[in-house]
């Protein structure tokens, strides 16, 4: 799979006005495709942004102010307090008014944290990431931006008086971790065990007083216990096992985490124009090979290991007009399956099958065995469509170092394109100095022309 990413991967070579001068066997037919599955990829990268951007305006245009929900709320805590510091001693009359003061900043910070989230996902160059605003989290943040209520006071457990952030506002936000994890599996399973239970011995059991012969009803006590259970797997109710509080802050500092990489998208794009000037000051009668293994372990090393968000460099565009990801699926989607991939076949029948059809772009070069072709291909027309190569792609990208991987690969083959195109602009030999000179190597690899 890796030389094959290597390979498919010369086609975002292509930009940057470079893409007629691109060297890459297939890049031509691939550059071809004008709607393939890397580019409605992209575009739907962009819809979806798109339909937050009105609802971020709008914040703006208010200055981020809040749902009148919001402030209704605040309302019936206060009216609520208002008796209770009437009636209430010296500590806790202060304790009041502190926790007063603490709403009014949590109040202001939630309006602050609206108007930054905003900004970021109507700055397309340096906001918000993709991989961010098309996700489960990134969709939850965002919505705190529509018109809804969402702030809740933290009120701490009776056995916990002191618990963290107590008092305080905030959101209860899903824990998307904890959601995908064995460990939310089981609880939710035995939650769910003691609401049948305790619905099976009403509905079933159906105790009978033997003096009097009347059934046992479900108690208003037993009912509410049911529905405290429940709410605890109800993904909308705070009392949701995969909720967690978050506060204001919390919730504006997790910001940072959310937005494109530009640090590596500039390390990328400041390395290709190195590369392109070193090798465009190439003398004449000396031949230097793109140092492809150096620039590799530089990128991996410095860029790809060092990025602060590494989903950013997959789904965001590193390079003008592209993305790593949009262009995985078009070296994976629309290929014939094959039994020997050095000799694909084409199916003239099939759409744009000259143009789909590359070597290296194959169930089988990617290394499924034709045993999970049946998980694969779930429609059985021997074709990998869009969303059967979007499952390929992300199975491929579930770990760290296959991400490590395939990144270095697609932005070396980036970088080196560019060391290739300026080449191309270099002052060409002539015939008669060719004919009287020959290209020898040194001992430290070095080549140039001498004299036959």
């Amino acid at each position: 799979m890796n030389q094959q990413l290597v390979q498919g991967a010369g086609l975002v070579a292509q930009s940057d006005g470079l893409r007629a001068q691109a060297v890459m066997k297939n890049a031509g037919a691939w550059g071809k495709m004008f709607n393939s599955i890397g580019k409605q990829y992209f575009d739907y990268r962009k819809e979806v942004g798109g339909q937050y951007d009105e609802v971020a305006q709008k914040v703006l245009d208010t200055a981020g102010e809040l749902p009148a929900g919001e402030y209704e709320k605040i309302y019936d805590e206060l009216a609520d307090g208002r008796n209770k510091y009437i009636n209430g001693n010296k500590k806790e009359r202060a304790l009041l008014k502190r926790d007063i003061n603490l709403k009014a900043t949590d109040l202001g910070e939630y309006k602050e944290f609206r108007n930054i989230m905003s900004e970021l996902q109507l700055d397309k160059e340096n906001g918000l990431s993709n991989a961010f605003v098309d996700s489960d989290k990134g969709r939850e943040y965002l919505g705190l931006l529509k018109d809804v209520s969402k702030l809740s006071t933290n009120n701490c457990p009776e056995d916990e008086p002191n618990c963290p952030d107590g008092g305080r506002m905030g959101v209860f936000m899903t824990d998307h971790d904890y959601v995908n994890s064995e460990e939310f599996a089981l609880e939710a399973t035995e939650i769910q065990k003691e609401i049948d239970d305790l619905q099976f011995y009403f509905d079933e059991v159906k105790y009978v007083d033997p003096e009097t012969g009347a059934v046992e009803e479900m108690s208003e006590e037993d009912q509410m216990a049911i529905q405290a259970l429940q709410a605890k797997l109800d993904p909308e109710s705070n009392d949701f096992i995969g909720r967690k509080f978050s506060s204001v802050s919390t919730l504006k500092q997790s910001l940072s985490n959310f937005t494109i990489d530009k640090n590596s998208r500039n390390l990328i794009t400041n390395l290709a124009n190195n590369h392109a000037i070193a090798s465009g000051n190439v003398k004449e009668g000396t031949i230097v090979d793109f140092p492809e293994k150096i620039t590799r372990e530089t990128v991996a090393s410095t860029i790809i290991g060092k990025s602060e968000n590494m989903d950013s460099l997959i789904y965001d565009e590193m390079i003008p007009g592209r993305t790593f990801y949009g262009d995985l699926l078009d070296m994976i989607s629309g290929q014939h399956i094959i039994d020997d991939v050095t000799t694909p076949e084409i199916d003239e029948s099939a759409p744009n099958s000259k143009e789909n059809v590359a070597w290296g772009n194959t169930y089988a070069d990617l290394g499924i065995t034709t045993d999970q072709l049946a998980l694969a291909d779930v429609n059985g027309d021997n074709v990998i469509d869009a969303d059967e190569a979007k499952a390929i792609a992300n199975e491929l990208l579930k770990t760290e170092s296959n991400k490590s991987i395939y990144l270095s690969n697609y932005y070396t083959q980036y970088i080196k394109q560019q060391w290739n195109n300026a080449a191309e602009a270099r002052v060409k030999t002539d015939m008669s100095f060719m004919s009287t000179h020959e290209i020898v190597e040194d001992a430290n690899g070095n080549k140039r022309y001498v004299p036959k």
